[in-house]
């Protein structure tokens, strides 16, 4: 898309930024330039889509509002994409306000501007948590991305977030893999989804991406410094690095220093990206001889019981 031409993207980075798939996964060690891309993409869906109304999501306000927005915002001024106040009219977006009377009027209405982002072409981006995902029930929406998603419950993207993806506008051409504002012939609907996320602690995101299936060659990639893992699943396509690819934004110690301060484990998940890596919540599947055994107690001694549920924290 024209709207992303200045920016530079990693390889990783441009396979997330090129796909038309209905599902997304980009999921990268810390600091690998995930939430970075989720300006970009999401200003060429504003500039090239204005109809359709987005969705920018996190787990908390907090992270909403200190790591998500503040990384896109910051993203969007490197091109000149500025909030609009009074010191600054050439400014093209306002947050949690009414649009000032130049904008373009959108095409919706709305009770509050609360948790909105409104755009100078009329576009509109909705921001929320997912701590109380059951609220954005009722709104539809064109795109989504959420943040962090390794935080985020199972049943806030699933029958949530899914769900509210039913608004009108966008289709793509799989042939030549590009969006289209409009229908033609040879493209389909499109109401994309695009989950951004570290390894994290749960299986879910693994099974409803399909890449369980696929561990060995994604083991073969990732622990490269410049070879990442990139497939189509079915209508899902998923992206999986180590933060090496972002490494010239970062200091050039960053890295070193965070495995030196990781475990061998933690490694593995938070800096080459493995959703492989042991993360503390595993368990014994079957127990052997050389693990369990019989043994003798003694009459009228007091017998303590306990349960081991397999569960993290241990319960007694």
């Amino acid at each position: 898309m024209n709207a992303v031409s200045n920016f530079e993207f990693s390889r990783p980075q441009t396979s997330v930024l090129t796909t038309a798939a209905d599902r997304t996964l980009h999921m990268a060690g810390q600091r690998g330039g995930k939430t970075a891309l989720m300006g970009p993409l999401a200003y060429s869906f504003v500039s090239y889509l204005p109809k359709s109304v987005g969705l920018i999501a996190a787990n908390t306000y907090a992270q909403l509002s200190n790591s998500t927005l503040k990384e896109i915002f910051k993203v969007w001024a490197m091109v000149g994409v500025y909030e609009y106040t009074r010191s600054n009219t050439s400014g093209i977006f306002v947050i949690n306000k009414q649009p000032p009377p130049h904008f373009k009027k959108h095409e919706y209405l709305f009770v509050d501007n609360y948790n909105k982002i409104y755009f100078k072409n009329g576009a509109v981006i909705m921001t929320a948590s997912l701590d109380n995902y059951n609220a954005m029930e009722g709104i539809e929406l064109a795109w989504a991305m959420l943040d962090e998603t390794a935080d985020t419950k199972e049943d806030a993207l699933r029958t949530v977030i899914t769900a509210r993806l039913s608004q009108r506008g966008i289709f793509f051409n799989e042939d030549i893999n590009k969006l289209f504002p409009y229908s033609d012939t040879g493209v389909k609907p499109c109401n994309p989804l695009y989950v951004f996320s570290k390894p994290g602690r749960v299986e879910w995101i693994n099974t409803y991406f399909g890449i369980n299936d696929y561990k060995d060659e994604i083991i073969a990639k990732i622990f490269s410094k410049t070879d990442y893992f990139e497939k189509k699943i079915g209508n899902r396509h998923v992206v999986i690095h180590s933060t090496y690819h972002n490494e010239k934004n970062l200091p050039d110690n960053y890295i070193e220093n965070r495995k030196k301060d990781l475990t061998k484990d933690e490694v593995e998940r938070l800096v080459y990206g493995s959703p492989f890596a042991k993360s503390g919540v595993e368990y014994y599947l079957s127990f052997s001889d050389t693990n369990i055994g019989t043994d003798d107690y003694t009459d009228n001694y007091p017998i303590h019981l306990s349960f081991d549920f397999n569960v993290n924290p241990y319960m007694t």
